[in-house]
């Protein structure tokens, strides 16, 4: 499959001025590539794309393109509530040379089906593989299973990252969708129930901060995968106690993987009570 196993979505990292710290995004590639990541997705929810002006977009993307160079998949994060503005985004990230680009469904808007199917034909057009996202927690409107399905058969269009948390929504796509469409875990959490209904591969979070623990769950089987489930799941959910990306930067900066956990606002870095918590948790699983 195209698309499969570990894909970290990767923070973006700033320096003490605020400022995209490029030689850092340089150094967490390498740091993905020596820990087993299957690809990099930059510039998507993890990666505070929402705050990045469009010359810092470009930077973050062309730089973990040149700095892959070619060795693991580049996925870039290239939604928007807007077709032509989420068009011009594809287009510009298959310039700067991607593999796929992360196309999640229209915020806000709330679009009607018919309509969402409208914008991923207009986009799927740009002549890139695309990956749907569906997470209605964020965007107010699910992706329906019908929906997902005809939109699995369009030219382009090679995967969806399902996040919505309904395991019948995603055996109904799983079971209907050709088998070299990538059905993608877009919550840590979710990774070895969706792995038992054929889920392929993950979107983790986690994996900025554990990614050989996180791309290990597509290599072990049988007991070995379950146990190592039941060790990473509460890691799984203590990465959103302040939302994301501000505790998964909290919980790097604990590991010693970044030197800050710096966040655009109107986000706030996390509060000492969360590092104390995520400390406490890290010594009891050995990890520190």
């Amino acid at each position: 499959m195209k698309y499969s196993k570990s894909y970290v979505a990767l923070i973006t990292p700033f320096d003490k001025n605020l400022k995209v710290d490029v030689e850092k995004i340089k150094e967490l590639v390498n740091f993905h590539i020596e820990n087993m990541t299957s690809g990099i997705v930059v510039c998507g929810t993890t990666g505070e794309a929402a705050t990045l002006s469009e010359e810092e977009y470009i930077l973050a993307i062309k730089t973990v393109v040149d700095e892959v160079k070619g060795r693991i998949k580049v996925v870039a994060g290239a939604g928007s509530n807007s077709t032509e503005k989420a068009v011009y985004l594809t287009k510009l990230c298959k310039d700067l040379g991607v593999d796929a680009v992360l196309s999640v469904t229209p915020y806000y808007n709330k679009p009607t089906q018919r309509a969402i199917i409208n914008h991923y034909m207009k986009i799927a057009e740009v002549g890139i593989d695309v990956i749907l996202y569906n997470v209605p927690s964020r965007t107010g409107v699910n992706m329906d299973v019908e929906t997902t399905v005809l939109l699995s058969k369009v030219k382009n269009i090679v995967g969806i990252k399902e996040a919505t948390g309904n395991i019948d929504q995603m055996i109904e796509i799983v079971n209907r969708v050709d088998k070299d469409f990538s059905v993608i875990s877009g919550e840590d959490n979710f990774m070895l129930p969706m792995q038992a209904i054929g889920s392929c591969g993950v979107i983790s979070v986690t994996a900025n901060a554990l990614p050989k623990q996180v791309a290990m769950q597509f290599e072990l089987t049988g007991e070995e995968r379950f146990d190592l489930h039941k060790f990473m799941y509460n890691i799984h959910k203590s990465m959103f106690i302040e939302g994301n990306p501000v505790t998964i930067k909290a919980a790097m900066n604990v590991l010693g993987i970044l030197e800050n956990d710096f966040v655009r606002e109107p986000l706030l870095s996390s509060t000492e009570e969360t590092k104390k918590e995520l400390i406490k948790l890290f010594s009891k699983k050995g990890l520190i």
